[in-house]
């Protein structure tokens, strides 16, 4: 029997009347509805004539739906990476490769351990956005230390418009409440942690053990059973550790444990320490990387993706970072800061007798925190001021032994971890052993430093000449500066100092929220001449519009001076780059910095600076340097002597390194050829081309404002500005990207048409004379059980029978530019056994494909079950290995009976049009 076609205007699209009856009294009719796959009962008024359909074929609905299908391959090929695509960054060589390895493989569990400054955070974003795109995760966590968790929010919503909860795990006690929820880290689908606040603990002075085991639960491990598709842990290195019992190093083996895709980031993974990388690498595989013997090049190098930074390059082949230029600058203590000078030698004279009785009397934490007394000195006047004004409050108060701070009380460990800031508030509670001689020295330290307030700062000066000497040279009164201070005391006297002298300034530090300091960084850019940032306040900038570094107090390790320059020193930069270091003259920093920037520059030349920063960076250099600063205050007289000693050590750990580093895999020399081919994809523009002709083919309105589009729903009516430029740098234009709910209609309500009717008559732009026959559009689907792989494929039968690939994809490009008029409608017939062979070639095409796609995932799992056996056999209580093994081994037995996926064909015809000549 003869299909009846209708047309249902309300939906918009075709229908077969499968029977009309009465129900109830009204006459229904059942029909079924191509597009949709189902049957349903409508009142049969609502059938109209099938001619009524060929009113709905405008320029806008065959443009629309050429497009879409366009976007249909896409999404459906491996052999185009979609997240570069859908970000509103255009990927470097190198980055387009990491995320080419991280998805190609039978597993996801990478180091991306790129040197500094090559964008590992824009990898993972990319990585994480192509695997969402492609329906493999869902669920995904970012564990990162304290300073760069707002950085990770704001690099995930800016550059690829992802929502992640910042969740601080203090909260989560309230969270919990409030949602009634058992676990609060289910709550979201995509978060960011702070490493250190979810380690378990093992014990806490003053805890119960029910305390403890709350406190556990909540952070840790209601983090690790929250069902995560996907973990990405940054500074990784920090959970390697220093032996298997430490709480970082249980919290990177239980991350590992907790989610089949793990990424772990790292510049400096290997820093000296072959045991810790070992058990870095065991986060990815503990089957691979059991014992040190299996730390081979060859065996790292499947699980490790690194480039090197003077070897990357731009998509035009051209290296990306520019010329640096560092200058120490001295400045001289003359007579007009006498008052200073007197300050400094008293405070160093104060915390060199302190630190020398802290450590006779093995009281560490209190030498850790006068070494804190004399960066604050060299900060500025004011920074010892202020905290020497607390310190006193403290000591002064009645109460004051309720409040101090004992040495048992101090994690020394964690100090390190610390910002400047909070370890001025250790400093001010920490308990002395004699509070009257303290309460002396205080008041009597304050008292210079109060009469050193009245005069000018000697390094304030050496700033203000320096900025007015900066633009000469630049010839550019508007030249944008930042200046680094350790503390915000320094800061907040600087914004003071330079505003009253009309410069415009922003500043940046670690108490400021995300949103001020994108406003800060925005301020910045747009209309302040000076940023001043503190330590904790830069990390995570991103200043390339920038190209001059002042850094007024100098850390004490080196790597973080290379830190702070980076902040301008990054892709994109324009300019070579300036950075000046600040020193006060003749004291114990000039001493120190100078004998370091000698020696250290010989173990440069030697192993090259980016060869050393693993050591440099690791938290053994900064113990050495700290050591090194303190040798220079408690023992002058064997300064010398010590400065050799430690050098060496750290000359003996960079060989250790080298010969270590052997491992690493050998840096890659990229090519610009795939950033090109993705920069030339068409792909923006066919998004663009199906969003717009869709909202008018189905009764809405599109405006073009400039690089914008006014659009005005069809069934809402509701308007919205929108714009399809990754770049834009409007506000108010909402950007489409391929998650958009308006691409998701576009693409779930492509048409199923039938041969049966009259199809439009077009006649095309700029096509070869005589170009005549069937043009039609294709969805062919290779379905399986549970998932399915589909392809739009285009073909064109002339009038003599003959099908040309060529001109099927020509006469798709005219429909899609809308370079056509239609002319009329004609009637065609059989065009299913026409194009048989050729779709029938497309279906076994893409049964491949799937076949193969669906091994690799298979092998994914496979990978995942025997990772997380292995961590089964290794639970020490049997009971508890035996309940776990029991578990998995049900787990994996319910999944393989899932595998056997029969796959069948499915033809959809999405558009046919009759293509003739112009007249």
């Amino acid at each position: 029997m003869e299909k009846q076609w209708y047309w249902l205007e309300k939906k918009k699209q075709p229908c077969v009347l499968l029977e009309k009856r009465k129900m109830f009294g009204y006459e229904m009719a059942r029909v079924w509805l191509p597009a949709e796959g189902k049957v349903v009962d409508i009142p049969a008024g609502s059938l109209l004539p099938i001619s009524r359909m060929l009113e709905f074929f405008s320029n806008d609905f065959l443009s629309y739906v050429s497009a879409a299908g366009k976007l249909v391959n896409i999404f459906n090929s491996t052999d185009v990476l979609l997240a570069p695509l859908n970000s509103s960054i255009i990927p470097l060589p190198h980055q387009i490769r990491t995320v080419q390895r991280a998805i190609s493989g039978d597993r996801i569990r990478f180091l991306l351990a790129d040197e500094v400054g090559l964008g590992k955070t824009i990898e993972a974003g990319l990585i994480i956005q192509e695997l969402k795109l492609r329906g493999l995760v869902k669920r995904v966590l970012i564990v990162a230390p304290r300073g760069l968790v707002t950085q990770w929010e704001t690099e995930m919503k800016l550059k690829f418009g992802e929502d992640f909860k910042l969740i601080i795990p203090s909260e989560l006690s309230t969270v919990k409440k409030l949602s009634g929820v058992q676990n609060a880290w289910k709550l979201f689908d995509q978060v960011i942690c702070p490493m250190d606040s979810v380690k378990p603990l093992e014990g806490r002075q003053g805890w119960s053990y029910e305390q403890l085991e709350e406190y556990n639960k909540e952070r840790f491990l209601d983090l690790i059973n929250a069902g995560w598709d996907m973990i990405i842990v940054d500074e990784a290195h920090k959970l390697g550790g220093s032996s298997t019992q430490v709480a970082r190093y249980k919290l990177g083996q239980s991350l590992s444990q907790a989610s089949p895709y793990i990424l772990l980031l790292s510049a400096t993974p290997h820093q000296g320490k072959t045991d810790a990388f070992l058990r870095l690498m065991s986060f990815l595989d503990p089957i691979a990387f059991s014992d040190e013997q299996e730390l081979t090049r060859e065996n790292v190098s499947d699980y490790v993706i690194r480039t090197e930074k003077r070897k990357a390059i731009d998509i035009n082949g051209k290296p990306l970072f520019r010329k640096r230029i560092t200058q120490l600058y001295h400045i001289k203590f003359d007579e007009r800061y006498s008052k200073q000078k007197q300050l400094y030698d008293a405070v160093t004279e104060y915390v060199r007798k302190g630190y020398n009785k802290a450590m006779k009397e093995k009281r560490n934490y209190v030498g850790f925190l006068m070494l804190l007394v004399q960066r604050l000195v060299s900060s500025s006047t004011l920074a010892i001021s202020k905290a020497l004004e607390k310190r006193l409050v403290v000591l002064e108060e009645p109460q004051r032994q309720l409040r101090l701070i004992k040495g048992n009380e101090i994690n020394f460990s964690d100090l390190e971890e610390l910002d400047p800031q909070e370890q001025l508030e250790l400093l001010a509670l920490a308990a002395p052993d004699d509070v009257n001689a303290e309460l002396y020295q205080v008041r009597f330290l304050l008292e210079l430093a109060r009469e050193a307030n009245q005069d000018t700062d000697a390094k304030t000066n050496a700033l203000l000449e320096w900025i007015h000497r900066l633009r000469r040279e630049e010839l550019n009164p508007e030249l944008k500066i930042l200046v680094f201070t350790e503390f915000i005391a320094t800061q907040e006297m600087l914004e003071r100092f330079l505003s009253e002298r009309g410069f415009r300034v922003v500043t940046l530090n670690g108490s400021m929220s995300m949103e001020e300091r994108i406003k800060a960084q925005k301020d910045f850019e747009k209309n302040a001449q000076i940023i001043i940032s503190t330590d904790a306040g830069g990390e995570g900038l991103n200043l390339q519009f920038c190209h001059v570094v002042i850094n007024y107090d100098m850390p004490w390790n080196p790597m973080k001076v290379e830190q702070r320059i980076g902040r301008v020193d990054r892709i994109g930069q324009k300019h070579d780059v300036k950075a000046i270091n600040f020193v006060l003259g003749g004291t114990v920093e000039h001493r120190v910095i100078e004998v370091i920037e000698n020696k250290l520059k010989v173990i440069f030349d030697e192993f090259g600076v980016d060869k050393t920063s693993d050591i440099l960076d690791s938290t053994e250099a900064v113990e050495l340097f700290d050591e090194l600063y303190a040798s220079a205050i408690a023992n002058p007289d064997n300064f010398e002597k010590d400065v050799d000693n430690i050098l060496e050590r750290i000359r003996q750990q960079i060989i250790q390194a080298t010969q270590n580093n052997h491992m690493l895999p050998a840096y890659e020399i990229t090519n610009p050829e795939e950033a090109q081919k993705l920069v030339q994809q068409p792909v923006n523009y066919w998004l663009e081309r199906a969003v717009i002709s869709y909202i008018n083919a189905y009764g809405g309105k599109a405006t073009q404002i400039g690089d914008n589009w006014k659009i005005r729903y069809p069934k809402t009516r509701r308007e919205e500005l929108i714009t399809f430029d990754r770049n834009s740098k409007n506000p108010d234009a909402k950007k489409i990207t391929f998650n958009d709910p308006l691409v998701n209609d576009a693409i779930k309500n492509l048409p199923e048409l039938s041969e049966d009717f009259h199809v439009p008559v077009v006649s095309l732009d700029n096509v070869p004379k005589g170009l005549q026959g069937v043009w039609s559009l294709w969805k062919v689907v290779a379905k399986g059980k549970e998932w399915s792989k589909e392809q739009v494929v285009p073909v064109f039968v002339n009038d003599e029978g003959k099908v040309f690939l060529n001109s099927a994809i020509l006469v798709w490009d005219r429909l899609i530019e809308g370079r056509f008029k239609i002319m009329g409608f004609e009637s065609i017939e059989a065009l299913e056994h026409q194009v048989e062979k050729e779709l029938r070639r497309n279906f076994e095409n893409l049964k491949a494909e799937y076949l193969s796609e669906q091994e690799k995932n298979k092998e994914r799992k496979r990978e995942w079950f025997k990772i997380r056996r292995q961590m089964a056999e290794r639970i020490g209580l049997p009971q508890v290995r035996e309940h776990r093994l029991k578990q998995l081994k049900l787990e994996m037995e319910s999944w393989e009976t899932s595998l056997n996926d029969e796959i069948y064909p499915e033809l959809k015809l999405l558009l046919a049009v009759k293509v003739r000549s112009h007249a």
